[in-house]
């Protein structure tokens, strides 16, 4: 069924109030009318089945009646937050959407020595703009109840900040960062050190963990930027003895972690 996501000031009680783009995507290309169904999410995650009640043509909002209300438990209890360095065409967007599929909590851009894309403010925050739309396509596909933020784009030195205040957070090994020159600790280690052996843990209602997830550009990190990472407090990790593309390795890396955290892989009543 079609899903939207409403912000808070267009749920009004018992109706529900589409506008802008969702109006038309609505009207014009679902060719929805009175009588069709969708489901609304709300911001706290809930979902709403709701019923057009009138389209009238032209009108710049649809206003749908709520036929029932539910609150399901679908969003991944560890919470992943992707670092991905700047990539060129448009291999960013494709991170967006696959690692949102997966279940992926938020994203940072960031700028790094060997990043081929050179972003302009404006320019920057036309991507941003463009990548928050890809999620939200996403995560309407997957069933999200919620939107993953992309944030403003960052420079390597306020990715450092931000990695070395979540580490100070969250605590050891919760900051991943993915690096060909790691020799001695894959992420199968790490996963099992904070975790332990997957067949032995299943998710637990009220039970959140929370990582950062950082991965560098086309031709990796530049000599000085992981060594500057692990000194803010990133656990550098091998992914294994393949050579896996920048835009593989954010959804491959999300895919383990949450198998392993038992969050993918299970059937929904398990």
């Amino acid at each position: 069924m079609t899903r939207f996501f409403v912000p808070d000031d267009q749920m009004r009680g018992d109706r529900v109030v589409l506008a802008g783009d969702d109006v038309h995507h609505a009207v014009r290309v679902l060719r929805m009318g009175a009588g069709h169904r969708f489901t609304a999410v709300g911001s706290d995650g809930s979902e709403y089945l709701v019923e057009i009640e009138q389209v009238d043509p032209g009108a710049a909002q649809l206003v749908a009646r709520v036929v029932s209300r539910s609150r399901p438990d679908r969003e991944p209890r560890l919470a992943v937050t992707v670092a991905q360095a700047l990539i060129k065409g448009d291999k960013f967007d494709h991170v967006v959407e696959k690692a949102t599929e997966l279940g992926a909590a938020g994203f940072w851009p960031f700028a790094a020595a060997r990043s081929v894309v050179r972003l302009d403010p404006a320019r920057a925050r036309h991507r941003v703009e463009r990548w928050r739309r890809v999620a939200e396509a996403a995560a309407r596909q997957s069933g999200r109840l919620r939107v993953p933020a992309v944030e403003p784009v960052l420079t390597f030195e306020q990715l450092l900040a931000r990695a070395a205040d979540w580490r100070s957070r969250h605590g050891p090994d919760s900051v991943v960062l993915a690096w060909e020159g790691e020799s001695e600790r894959g992420l199968y280690q790490l996963m099992q050190a904070r975790w332990g052996p997957p067949s032995q843990r299943a998710p637990e209602p009220g039970r959140r963990d929370s990582l950062l997830v950082i991965v560098g550009p086309e031709g990796g990190f530049a000599p000085g930027e992981a060594h500057a990472l692990r000194e803010a407090g990133a656990s550098p990790v091998s992914l294994g003895r393949l050579i896996l593309r920048t835009e593989t390795a954010a959804p491959a890396i999300l895919a383990m972690l949450l198998y392993h955290s038992g969050d993918l892989g299970r059937a929904p009543a398990t």
